[in-house]
């Protein structure tokens, strides 16, 4: 197993342009991880290219979903590759990338559909999530990919055939194979983070399935960890608001003349953010009113001059952050949860129920059985992508022989 030391991993979605990193958590972080998207190696890349082009010359008529999965997992890569060219200036310096080997193969589906059938909370806390669908879609043309060297003479059309046969055994894989990447990415012994809140609930719900629940649960209710959580919400809340995401290259090259001229002034705001919330800890944190008074005066003794240097903005400005600040009551609810050490992965979020083929089904499930060939627009879409395969083979190859490997 690759090991990632010092720096923080983001799961469970990949790089792209609606999930750019904030440049507080660069600042603040010593480094970010992304994982690639799955599949991202050279040999199924070409494996689901010549797919495509043995059903499209063939003329194979397949499941409506197949089609649509397609395109969805080459444009994945595309995003993926044109944001880390957004973030170049910080590559190798505060972000990196890890390529992830785990156990996707039939015995896994099965394994995973067993405990998705048998818990429909799982689903239920999936039908939260603000899902892009095309992780799903990688996953399960990833899955198509592994079981096609499980054995020899494999009949990969026919399979493809077997697991979408109809619109809820579909589904049933469908879901189950991402739960599969998430059991693994909750089971890993590295630090984590999430950028999409929504997420949350579901990932607290599946650690039951994890070996590492107890000790996720304990780093919850420790003292460490508190102060850990106020010091980086505070951080976060107090820059977040100046600097912004870093989504295009003159923010990351800004960001990374920050980490080289500023390193300073970031860590002495990091230390202010730990010393309140020590102070924090200490009071009665059922007061919310004692909480928004103390952090006022904390903020003023110790935080106005560091964020007015890192920041270069006036005291003036600094002080009117300081009262809208105080005035967002989720964040003085995260202090106050905080400090109460009744933080759970499980209970942050809200709650919600769906039906398999009702809600999460209908946002995407072209519920029509009969096998067809690719409609005009993805057709048009897929020779488009065609065009563009050669040059990402390169790119491909180039980036996965010089990753961080989780195994």
């Amino acid at each position: 197993m690759g090991i990632i030391t010092n720096a923080i991993t983001y799961i469970p979605e990949h790089l792209n342009k609606n999930n750019m990193p904030w440049i507080s958590d660069i600042l603040y972080h010593p480094k970010l991880v992304y994982t690639y998207p799955t599949g991202f190696t050279p040999e199924e890349y070409k494996f689901v290219i010549e797919l495509f082009d043995q059903l499209t010359k063939r003329k194979i008529k397949m499941p409506p979903n197949f089609w649509r999965m397609l395109p969805n997992y080459f444009n994945l890569t595309k995003e993926f590759i044109d944001a880390s060219k957004t973030l170049s200036p910080l590559l190798n310096k505060k972000i990196s990338f890890a390529l992830l080997i785990y156990d996707r193969d039939i015995n896994k589906l099965e394994k995973t559909k067993e405990i998705f059938i048998n818990d429909d909370k799982i689903y239920k806390y999936l039908s939260q999530v603000k899902l892009d669908f095309r992780l799903l879609d990688r996953e399960f043309l990833s899955h198509i990919w592994h079981a096609s060297f499980e054995f020899e003479n494999f009949d990969k059309i026919n399979y493809i055939k077997k697991i979408t046969a109809n619109s809820e055994e579909f589904l049933i894989n469908f879901y189950s194979l991402f739960i599969n990447k998430l059991l693994y990415l909750i089971s890993l012994p590295i630090d984590k983070a999430i950028q999409n809140n929504s997420w949350w609930p579901l990932l607290g719900y599946l650690e039951k399935y994890t070996i590492e629940n107890r000790q996720i649960q304990n780093n919850f209710e420790s003292n460490k960890f508190t102060v850990e959580h106020i010091k980086y919400r505070l951080f976060f809340e107090l820059t977040s608001p100046i600097f912004g995401i870093c989504n295009n290259i003159a923010k990351a090259i800004y960001t990374n003349e920050l980490i080289e001229n500023k390193i300073e002034e970031i860590d002495e705001l990091k230390n202010v953010c730990e010393s309140i919330s020590f102070e924090l800890m200490k009071i009665n944190y059922n007061n919310s009113g004692l909480i928004q008074a103390l952090l006022m005066h904390e903020l003023k003794k110790k935080v106005l001059n560091p964020l007015s240097d890192l920041t270069k903005q006036t005291k003036q400005k600094i002080e009117k952050l300081f009262k809208s600040f105080l005035l967002d009551s989720s964040i003085i609810g995260t202090l106050v949860t905080a400090l109460n050490n009744t933080i759970t992965l499980e209970t942050i979020g809200i709650t919600a129920s769906a039906g398999l083929l009702s809600s999460l089904g209908n946002t995407f499930l072209n519920t029509n059985d009969n096998y067809t060939l690719p409609s005009k627009f993805i057709s048009k879409q897929l020779k488009k992508i065609k065009l563009e395969q050669k040059d990402y083979i390169g790119i491909i190859e180039n980036i996965s022989s010089n990753s961080i490997i989780i195994k």
